[in-house]
């Protein structure tokens, strides 16, 4: 992986020989702005599985797992994660979540764990605003809290 600037670069293959080559714009020319929303961090074969996602948007985490050969229950980790970075291949045009939930899911997952003065800070919201919104998206399974009170950290699953 190349994280030089805001490109990334890197060809992987595995039983379908699939290779994906990405920048911080686009998956590949058929499907632009998907990846806007991935961290530099991501993996090779979470962007397998974000491309196989985005060119078959109505197949499930078992479609998805048959198709590339990995595991059901890491691919559906992997596109819980993939959502929680706002790729949403359902959405018309694919473009990443810009809700608060989106933006707040897509800060955590770029800049690791959180407290809720962090996210108000961020994204320019009232301490309440973070905190409901918060709560909400941990109710939804979406986040999940890390230690109590004033340290809360909020974190992906």
């Amino acid at each position: 992986m190349s994280t030089g600037r805001s490109t990334l670069s890197w060809a992987g293959t595995h039983e379908q020989a699939v290779t994906v080559t990405a920048s911080r714009e686009v998956l590949n020319p058929q499907l632009p702005g998907l990846i806007a929303a991935i961290p530099d961090q991501c993996s090779v074969d979470e962007l397998v599985v974000a491309d196989y996602w985005v060119r078959n948007p109505e197949a499930d985490h078992s479609d998805i797992a048959t198709a590339t050969g990995y595991e059901q229950m890491w691919v559906k980790a992997t596109l819980m994660k993939l959502k929680g970075w706002g790729l949403n291949p359902h959405e018309e045009g694919s473009t990443p979540d810009v809700s608060p939930e989106g933006k707040v899911m897509h800060l955590i997952a770029t800049r690791g764990p959180a407290t809720s003065s962090d996210i108000a800070e961020e994204l320019g919201m009232s301490q309440q605003q973070s905190y409901r919104l918060l709560r909400k998206l941990v109710d939804a399974g979406r986040l999940h809290k890390i230690g109590k009170t004033r340290t809360t950290r909020y974190a992906l699953p």
